[in-house]
This record gives C-alpha cells, sequence and structure tokens, in this order.
C-alpha cells in the first residue's frame, strides 16, 4: 500500500495490568506479549514510526529491542487505570509535536492486547479510512451474540431483550448484524484525535471487519491461555507444510 501521508503507530502499554500481572511483558510462545503488536507494526512498510508510550522501564527495554521506539517515559498521572487510552494516545501526539516537530496525517492504534492481528488487518482498516474519508475506523468481527435476538438485561429486576424489535426474531438470522468491537486497530485523522473526548464520540467513524479467530483481546488469564493456543496450532500447522 502506497500513501504520501505521514503514519503514526501507537501502541499504549503501561506496567500495572491487575488481572494478569505484568501482562505486557508476560511471555506468550516464548515473546513478550507486546512484541507480536511491535513486530506486526514494523512489517508495515506504509508506517513512518512505531513508538510505544509507558510508564514502566521494563516495557520501554523490551519495547526498543523489539525494533519500536519509545521517546518519553509517560507521566505517572496517565499511567492509572482510569484513564482513558484516548487521553494518553493525545498525550502522546502532543509531545511529539512539541519535542519532534513530527505531525503525522494519520494515528494507527494497536492495542497490544490483541497478538493475533496480521498485517493485512492493519492495511484492511487503513484502506477502508482512506477510500471512505472518514475521520475514524474501528476493527470490529461479526457478533456471535445480538441484543436483538439473545442479549438481555435487567428492568427492574426483569429480564428483557436488550433492543426490542420491531417485529418478532424467531432465529438469529433475521436480526439486524451487529459487531463486536476487538480493540485491535484504530485509524484516525490526528484532527479527529485531538479535538475529541473518546473514540466513539467521533460522529464520522466506520468499521473493518477481522475474522473472529484474530480478534481476541487478552484482558483474562483464560484468553491469555486461548491465544496461546492459536498460536501454538498455528506453529505446529506451518511446521508440518
Amino acid at each position: 500500500m502506497k500513501t504520501e501521508m505521514r503514519i503514526l503507530a501507537l501502541i499504549c502499554a503501561r506496567g500495572g495490568s491487575k488481572r494478569i500481572p505484568r501482562k505486557n511483558v508476560k511471555l506468550l510462545v516464548g515473546k513478550p506479549l507486546i512484541a507480536y503488536t511491535i513486530e506486526t507494526a514494523k512489517l508495515c512498510t506504509f508506517i513512518d514510526r512505531v513508538v510505544v508510550s509507558t510508564d514502566d522501564d521494563e516495557i520501554a527495554v523490551v519495547s526498543k529491542k523489539y525494533g519500536a521506539e519509545v521517546p518519553f517515559i509517560r507521566p505517572k498521572e496517565l499511567a492509572d487505570g482510569k484513564v482513558s487510552r484516548w487521553t494518553v494516545l493525545q498525550h502522546a501526539v502532543k509531545y511529539l509535536g512539541k519535542t519532534e516537530n513530527y505531525f503525522p496525517d494519520i494515528v494507527i492504534d494497536l492495542s497490544p492486547t490483541a497478538p493475533l492481528r496480521e498485517k493485512e488487518d492493519i492495511e484492511a482498516a487503513l484502506g477502508k479510512f482512506i477510500k471512505e474519508g472518514v475521520d475514524v475506523v474501528t476493527t470490529v468481527y461479526k457478533s456471535d451474540k445480538n441484543p436483538y435476538y439473545n442479549m438481555v438485561e435487567l428492568e427492574n429486576g426483569k429480564a428483557r431483550l436488550s433492543k426490542i424489535p420491531q417485529e418478532q426474531i424467531t432465529q438469529i438470522q433475521e436480526a439486524p448484524k451487529v459487531y463486536s468491537l476487538n480493540d485491535a486497530i484504530n485509524v484516525v485523522k490526528r484532527e479527529a484525535l485531538l479535538n475529541s473526548d473518546m473514540l466513539l464520540s467521533n460522529k464520522n467513524i466506520t468499521i473493518s471487519i477481522m475474522p473472529r479467530e484474530r480478534s481476541i483481546d487478552i484482558d483474562e488469564v483464560f484468553e491469555f491461555e486461548l491465544a496461546e493456543f492459536i498460536i501454538k496450532k498455528n506453529l505446529l500447522k506451518y511446521e508440518s507444510k
């Protein structure tokens, strides 16, 4: 993919993960979790720079080892789990503009907790961004649950469908299509990033669909083990060829 635009890949990785301690540098089939995201980003020749924003010295060292830049250590006040990643992305872009006079046209936000994404997923999201002229593209997968059919919420202690369809739906195929955010890739116009409060507050946003098997977002031990299983299975598949 060729483009004259300046494209920055940003990977936000704090050290204080709670459910899986030291998650971003925890070994996943022999490599630190964050390494998968850095390596995939480095394969994308259209990306100018791969930058990691972290508050953690070990994550910084590991990130540099696998080819990412760590031009700053994130301020402690931005390393709290309650601080949105959007705010962290804004800080990184402003820092690079102020200290290096670097102003990317596009920011690609890559979460280190999505190690199974591939180069083609990033290319597809960027292609959608350019083709449709939107401010934001976020990646999703086709949801196996649907609020019109088999998702409920409580109202006054009673369960009801999350979204009431206008007509009765007897099978999930009849329900409107819905998608789950997978937190793998966000392609964002620089101005949209700096001038909005959060991802979904942008009105000019669309989606890029990824396969379910590459959409694991590691937040729990189970998801880490599932990613491990898939990677090992794929390694065996390639070794057998």
